[in-house]
């Protein structure tokens, strides 16, 4: 029988103990645009499903003198009405405007965007122009990567298993 099992940590390092942990195949919800359309066009499989958004920072930018802390978790919609955000990275703000439509952006996070990997994705080239870091959590600790090198291919990412995209920092 298949079934979907959903969990909503508040931690990252519960997070990471569920996806590390996971018996079945893991996926990260964020914004879930992407998640959910994979999920019902994949074949029939039992899934585990962490949703994110209920950890501190996941939802959250900030603006300071070093540039910006994007919480991965945070939609689309938010960040472009920020207009202390639009100020300094007018380019990444454009190009979340881009991401489907007024609804879809509502939804759909630039942290998923990222990790879903999409040839197609409008915000990675933004970040690669600003040089963006993701900080990635995982049963090893944090490690930083460069946005360039965090896509690996087509629908594919350097996340390692039990790993996660905690923050991503906008020089």
């Amino acid at each position: 029988m298949v079934s979907v099992v959903y969990e909503a940590p508040n931690s990252i390092s519960e997070a990471v103990k569920l996806l590390k942990e996971a018996k079945i195949p893991a996926r990260v919800l964020a914004g879930g645009t992407d998640l959910i359309i994979q999920t019902n066009s994949s074949e029939d499989q039992s899934r585990l499903i962490v949703d994110v958004k209920k950890i501190d920072g996941m939802l959250d930018a900030k603006l300071s003198k070093d540039g910006l802390e994007l919480g991965p978790s945070m939609c689309c919609a938010e960040l472009t009405a920020r207009e202390d955000i639009k100020q300094m990275f007018p380019g990444l703000v454009e190009a979340a405007y881009l991401i489907g439509s007024t609804q879809v952006q509502g939804r759909a996070s630039i942290g998923g965007n990222l990790c879903n990997a999409s040839p197609a994705a409008d915000t990675i080239p933004a970040l690669i122009a600003n040089k963006a870091v993701c900080v990635i959590s995982g049963p090893d600790g944090e490690r930083n990567v460069a946005v360039e090198d965090f896509v690996t291919g087509v629908g594919t990412n350097c996340l390692k298993c039990g790993e996660l995209l905690r923050l991503i920092k906008v020089p």
